[in-house]
């Protein structure tokens, strides 16, 4: 589960970075950790929640985007900076 999200998760980064280049994504867009929020959300991704961060940035846990870990359910979106 772990290595299929890494690779559709790598693959839309790749999709928005490529639709940027070509100036179909919004300049002002940013990517945005979203975690889920229940009961089995752990404690390296709970800060994380809401974090945004430029398309090339890496988030606070060092990665580009999710999954932080294995078996990790967070995923990243697309969102108005804040």
């Amino acid at each position: 589960r772990t290595d299929t999200m890494s690779a559709s998760n790598g693959g839309q980064l790749d999709a928005w970075r490529e639709a940027r280049g070509e100036g179909l994504l919004d300049t002002s867009l940013v990517k945005e950790w979203i975690v889920t929020p229940d009961d089995r959300l752990c404690p390296e991704c709970e800060p994380l929640d809401g974090e945004q961060r430029q398309l090339d940035e890496a988030f606070s846990g060092g990665v580009m985007n999710s999954p932080l870990h294995p078996s990790c359910r967070c995923a990243v979106g697309m969102t108005r900076s804040a």
